[in-house]
């Protein structure tokens, strides 16, 4: 009996443990930005144009795709213009928009997207947060399936308004 307890206690401090595992996080400075995730989580620098890529674990042997949140950061020519403005122009014709407003995160405005694609077989949801700070433009995107969007959109939402600039 005293086993089986000790056993038990064991996978519940195992599971407490990996609950509340240690954020990591990472600092661009090139472009002046750092964000949080969770350090079990796989994370790529530089994959496709990215600075970084936080993938989400896998839910089960089956899921192929679990999502992801990015950022991108790009240097662009220096403007006047609103951010609002200045992004409203890219999503203005754009059909796959079901959603998009002005956002203020950490006392940083953002323009938010929710956004749907057809890729290959898959129907994928996007959450896409853009803001822009002098000759700089910020796009952080979580994409997955739109199956899986609703599982995993609090936790992507924790790691994408982590998001702030470095001082």
């Amino acid at each position: 009996m005293k086993k089986t307890s000790f056993i038990l206690l064991f996978l519940l401090l195992l599971s407490y443990a990996h609950a509340y595992a240690e954020d990591t996080t990472y600092t661009d400075e090139k472009y002046n930005f750092y964000i949080t995730y969770p350090s079990d989580y796989r994370t790529f620098e530089n994959f496709k144009g990215a600075s970084i890529t936080v993938f989400f674990p896998k839910q089960g042997f089956f899921d192929f795709f679990n999502g992801y949140v990015s950022v991108i950061a790009k240097s662009t020519r220096p403007t006047s213009r609103p951010t609002g403005e200045l992004i409203d122009i890219y999503f203005k014709y754009d059909k796959t928009v079901s959603g998009k407003e002005q956002v203020k995160i950490n006392d940083i405005d953002f323009l938010s997207v929710v956004q749907t694609k057809k890729m290959f077989f898959f129907d994928l949801k996007l959450y896409i947060l853009i803001t822009v700070k002098g000759t700089k433009m910020y796009t952080i995107t979580y994409i997955n399936t739109a199956d899986n969007y609703d599982k995993c959109i609090d936790k992507a939402k924790q790691i994408m308004h982590s998001f702030r600039f470095l001082e």
